[in-house]
């Protein structure tokens, strides 16, 4: 398949022992997006690289289009994505059934599929006010309410201010959530017993982690957390992570980490800011 997004550069193939120095960025032109890349890799590993997409739903469109163009169908013209309800008079010439909503929140929260967290915002937004939200900035209201509503629930902050969501991946520079917004929400999950056995399996334990940079720690780190993580670099690092801990006695603690760049260190590295979280954590779950 034709990667239906422009690629400006190349990555050179260097020895197994060479030095990994390979990037890629996404910039975007004009409302299009162009991935620039650089830089070597070592032949004795595969690597796994994400970036956003400014349009998802376009970029859907244009994979579409593509998987037409592979089994010999060609459409002519662009490809235009609209939020307006379909015609009744269209024909479906075929039905795909995704996975289940359950299994859609596993993986996105295991591997941060920052593209299904955002179609499901829309998709939330539509199912409450009865119509296709216009913008996902707009969607992101809804989610704005009901972790407001759940720290009035738990009255973990003596003051609430509804945080400002402007997406549902957090990949919006606007996204303001503070720590004490991601441990009322936490705290709200683990009082909620009919919904928090599923809420709790989503999240990632560090033992298992599909990342190496969680799979480094103590053994009370490694088994006895469930965590979700979260980074964006522009236009400055943020690293964020939230979860659960077990006490020995089986007691529960709701924690949440926040790691900025600031103006002296604009982009903290990410092993830098885990292993600075990890052992604050860390030192908790000795003492309990």
């Amino acid at each position: 398949m034709t990667l239906p997004v422009a690629v400006e550069g190349s990555i050179r193939t260097v020895s197994a022992s060479g030095r990994q120095t390979f990037w890629v960025e996404r910039v975007t032109h004009s409302g299009l997006d162009v991935l620039r890349v650089g830089g070597d890799i070592p032949t004795d590993r595969g690597q796994e690289l994400y970036r956003s997409m400014s349009n998802p739903a376009q970029g859907v469109g244009l994979l579409f289009r593509e998987i037409l163009r592979e089994i010999g169908i060609r459409m002519d013209g662009a490809v235009q994505v609209t939020a307006t309800q379909a015609p009744q008079t269209l024909e479906i010439l075929a039905e795909f059934e995704g996975l289940t909503l359950r299994e859609q929140l596993g993986r996105m929260l295991r591997f941060s599929n920052n593209y299904i967290a955002d179609v499901l915002t829309l998709n939330l937004a539509a199912e409450v006010s009865g119509q296709p939200p216009v913008q996902l900035s707009s969607a992101g209201s809804i989610l704005s309410d009901f972790v407001t509503r759940a720290q009035r629930s738990v009255q973990i902050a003596k003051a609430i201010t509804p945080p400002s969501l402007f997406s549902g991946s957090g990949l919006t520079p606007e996204n303001l959530l503070s720590a004490s917004d991601l441990a009322g929400l936490l705290a709200y999950q683990y009082r909620d017993s009919r919904r928090f056995p599923a809420f709790y399996g989503g999240l990632t334990v560090p033992r298992d982690a599909p990342f190496q940079f969680l799979r480094n720690g103590s053994a009370a780190w490694l088994d006895r957390v469930a965590l979700k993580t979260g980074t964006m670099e522009m236009p400055h690092s943020v690293c964020g992570v939230a979860g659960y801990m077990r006490k020995r006695d089986n007691g529960w603690i709701a924690f949440a980490v926040i790691v900025n760049g600031g103006s002296k260190l604009m982009h903290v590295p990410i092993a830098r800011a885990m292993s600075a979280a990890r052992s604050d954590l860390e030192q908790i779950l000795e003492q309990n």
